[in-house]
Parts: C-alpha cells; structure tokens; sequence
C-alpha cells in the first residue's frame, strides 16, 4: 500500500475511533465548559496526537535512515547500503539507493583503474625513452669522453676523466629511474624478484636493513602483481623519507586465498590523519577487490598490511610495456648525433666549395 494511504486510513481511524467514543459515550461538554470537561477534553486530544506521533515515527523512521545514510556517502561514493522492508514508497526508494552506490562504485572502480592504468603506460612510455634516447647517449658521451683522455696531454686529462665520472655517473642514475618507473624484473621474472630488487635498491641508496620474505609457488597475475609492487613501492619510500629507521621488513604471503603484503619499520612512527600516499596506496587496493590498513605509533614504528585476491581479471586486457635493462657498451652514436654530424659536414663542405 502507498505511503499516503498507509498515514491517511491510519490517522482517519484514530478520528473515527474519537467521534465515536464522543458519540455514544455519556461525556458531554457544557456551555460554558467545566473545568473538568476540559481536563478530559485536553486528554483525548493528548491521546489523539499520541495515536498521530505514534503512527507518523513507524511510517517515517526508514526515511529518517535513509537522510542519514545519505550523509554518511563520502566523496568518494562509498557508503553503507540500506535494508530494503516492504513494497511502499520507502522500499522503493532504499532500492534505489543501494543502486546508486553499487553504479557509482563501479564508475569510480572503473575511472581511477582507467587513470591509473594510463599512468603505467605513460611510466613504461618514458622508461622506454630513457632507455632509447637518454642511456644511448650518455653511453655515447662516456665512450668518447674517454677516447679523448687517453690521447689528451697529461694536464686535460684529469679533468677529462671528471666529466667521464659525472657522465658514468648520470648513466646510473638514468638506469635507476628507468626501473623504478617501469621495472622489468616485475613483467619478466615476476613479483618475489621484483621486490628482491627493490630491497636491494634501498640497501643500497638509504642504508637500511632490509629483510624480504617471499611465500614460495606464487602464480603470475600481472594486474594483482602491478599492485603490489606499487603500494610496496609507496610504502618504503614514506619509509625512507619520514620514519627514520634503521630496518624494513617485507614479508609476501598467502593467508585465506589472498596474498598478504605486510611492510614493517623500526622507524618514530607517526599520528594524526593519513596522507595522499596512503590514500593512493588503498585505492590501488580496491580496484582489485582488496584492502589496506595502516598502524603506527610514535616511537614503535609502521605497519602496512596490503590484502589482494589470489588470482585478479583485468577489466580488458592491457598491452604492458617492457622495459630492458640498459646496454653497458655500444659502438654506435645515437641517431641525432649522426644526424647533426652529417649536417655539420654538409656545412664544411658547401662552404669549402664556396671558397
């Protein structure tokens, strides 16, 4: 029955049930009343209205959940869905708003999945470019830096061997970028080596101990692993930058069909709200149907705890770029070197013949 209806036969009743009670009853009311008349007057109005609040509460009390429900919906999208009771209006309106969070969680999935998966290619794009361009040329560089000290008097060749250091020295540091940005260890070895190497990139550039714990017999799954990686990524580099610590522990396992991520420091811990880097990290989390929590306490260190299915089905398949590992020598110039020492000899050459 309609909402209306509902209050309406129910107030129409308490009325019904009041003039027959004034109609049959001996009560009557003088002119001008008594002061009892108006005490049992003002009683069965207090009565009536009774029956009316009563009758209302039961009628609306869903719509008063309903508003609060509402107003727990984060910008985000995500709240708590409502329980559907009935077939009225009410009803009705509560199914619709489970609907709505159920699209808007799925068109939030479905957008930050887009962004972030257009952030991997743009991240495997200029490794790629790195690789190419970048490497090859300072690769260049070193080789003929270091060709010209061997044949340069004794008081250039100091300062030639500097500018091969610093060239050297931009190589690496390029390498380095180039598999933080798109490492190849994930897409061709799979996520226990993966996060081997990033232990081994924190020993090496923060001085941390750094322990890696990786369950045995873990299946490939490129989109599940991608995550992984990325929030482990996060993790250890707000270690480095904020916890002061002196020791991290990574640790991979299998627990209840899901594969659990845990990243722990000896670090001063932090209070207070979550940072981007911790929202970025449980987003990546619900976009394969998993989860992340975070404690801390000052002077005991943090704990992140990533939990992801087993097995993740990407939404459409994605060509993943793969970047290689730089070439230590190469005998070949870059393509625009070439290009401008062609140029340049066009140049000495039109100008001779002018001569």
């Amino acid at each position: 029955m309609p909402l209306f209806w509902r209050i309406f036969l129910a107030n129409a009743a308490a009325l019904v049930g009041c003039a027959l009670v004034l109609t049959f009853s001996r009560f009557r009311v003088s002119s001008p009343p008594r002061p009892d008349e108006i005490g049992w007057v003002t009683l069965g109005l207090a009565a009536l209205l009774l029956v009316n609040a009563a009758v209302l509460g039961d009628r609306l009390t869903p719509l008063a959940r309903l508003r609060r429900s509402l107003d727990a919906v984060d910008s985000q999208g995500a709240g708590a869905p409502m329980p559907v009771q009935g077939t009225d209006e009410v009803a009705s309106l509560a199914a619709a708003y489970n609907a709505m969070l159920e699209r808007l969680a799925g068109e939030r999935t479905q957008s930050v999945r887009a962004v972030l998966l257009a952030q991997e290619d743009e991240r495997g794009r200029i490794a790629r470019e790195l690789h190419d361009e970048v490497g090859q040329t300072l690769t260049f560089l070193l080789l003929r830096v270091s060709s010209v000290a061997q044949r340069c008097p004794d008081d250039v060749r100091a300062d030639l061997e500097t500018i091969a250091e610093g060239v050297r020295s931009g190589l690496e540091e390029v390498r380095t970028m180039s598999r933080r940005l798109r490492p190849s260890a994930l897409s061709d070895l799979g996520i226990g080596p993966a996060l081997r190497t990033l232990a081994e990139d924190v020993r090496t550039v923060a001085s941390l101990r750094t322990e890696v714990s990786v369950a045995p017999g873990l299946g490939r799954d490129l989109e599940r692993d991608l995550v992984v990686y990325r929030v482990a990524q996060e993790a250890i580099t707000n270690v480095v930058r904020h916890a002061r610590a002196s020791a991290v522990d990574i640790d991979l396992s299998v627990a209840d069909s899901s594969l659990v991520l845990t990243i722990t420091d000896d670090g001063v811990g932090t209070v207070g709200p979550e940072g981007t880097g911790s929202h970025s990290m449980r987003e990546r989390a619900r976009l394969v149907g998993g989860t992340f929590e975070r404690e801390s306490m000052p002077g005991r260190g943090t704990r992140c705890v990533l939990r992801v299915p087993l097995v993740v089905t990407p939404i459409a398949p994605v060509d993943e770029p793969r970047t290689d590992h730089f070439p230590t020598t190469t005998i070949f110039p870059p393509t625009g070197w070439m290009q401008a020492k062609r140029q340049a000899e066009g140049d000495a050459t039109m100008t001779g013949g002018a001569q």
